[in-house]
């Protein structure tokens, strides 16, 4: 038997030549949907201004009503009783000259009762207020002596939980005049059953204030009392010792 040889294999098949059809696709088509989702944000962003621009501005909300008890210090500065008339103009509301007036008193009753008074030592009072032996003049009844004066605490604030405290006085209603930490010389005047100095609600340059005059003629020297009130001894549970009466009392 003869020997026949194999067939030898066929050649390969020749490659094809590279074109810009066989480049890579998925970077282009990445790149291009991120084009497109970024012009199509912008597209909404405007869209959304548009609309802001055209819609009408919606009503500001109504304040919120304040009671006279949710006053802030400004609103107790210009709260005022239009049926009292200043005491330094002597005119009504709208018509006292606000400022000016408020300077005036500054000029005149304060500074002439800051230089009138001084503190002296009182006993088992304490410190009390008292006027300069050396005094020009006696101060005549019903003269103002001074105002008042303290931290403004509104009503439904610290006011309200100090309403029997040694230095505090109310105003009104509106808030709580504390002398605890800030105040003039009238905080230093004692409680007497007879007082010779009055206290009362005032109109002071379109102001309510808390002012003290003399209840009668005052001379050098004399100590200056205020009446603190029945419900100031009733709080703490005491006895006023002046010697209004002989004994320990309550105050009327």
């Amino acid at each position: 038997m003869l020997y026949q040889a194999p067939p030898p294999p066929p050649p390969p098949s020749p490659a094809p030549a590279p074109g810009p059809a066989t480049a890579p696709a998925g970077p282009l088509l990445r790149r291009s949907a991120r084009i497109a989702a970024k012009e199509a944000a912008k597209k909404a962003a405007r869209a959304e201004a548009r609309a802001k621009a055209a819609a009408p501005n919606p009503p500001p909300p109504p304040p919120p009503h304040k009671s006279e008890t949710e006053l802030n210090i400004a609103e107790i500065l210009r709260f005022r009783i239009d049926d009292v008339a200043c005491e330094v103009c002597k005119e009504f509301g709208d018509q006292c000259e606000g400022d000016a007036c408020y300077a005036r008193y500054l000029r005149g009753p304060v500074r002439r009762f800051d230089r009138a008074v001084e503190l002296r030592e009182a006993g088992d009072m304490g410190l009390g207020l008292f006027l300069k032996d050396d005094l020009a003049r006696p101060i005549r009844k019903q003269e103002m002596l001074g105002q008042y004066l303290g931290e403004l605490v509104p009503a439904s604030g610290r006011g309200s939980r100090i309403p029997n405290y040694t230095y505090a006085f109310d105003l009104g209603g509106v808030a709580t005049v504390d002398a605890r930490e800030f105040g003039n010389y009238t905080r230093f005047a004692n409680h007497h059953c007879k007082p010779n100095v009055g206290v009362r609600m005032a109109m002071i340059g379109r102001r309510q204030t808390i002012l003290l005059e003399a209840n009668r003629d005052l001379y050098p020297g004399e100590q200056l009392f205020i009446h603190y009130g029945r419900s100031y001894f009733e709080g703490r549970r005491i006895f006023c010792l002046c010697d209004a009466i002989s004994m320990p009392h309550m105050p009327k």
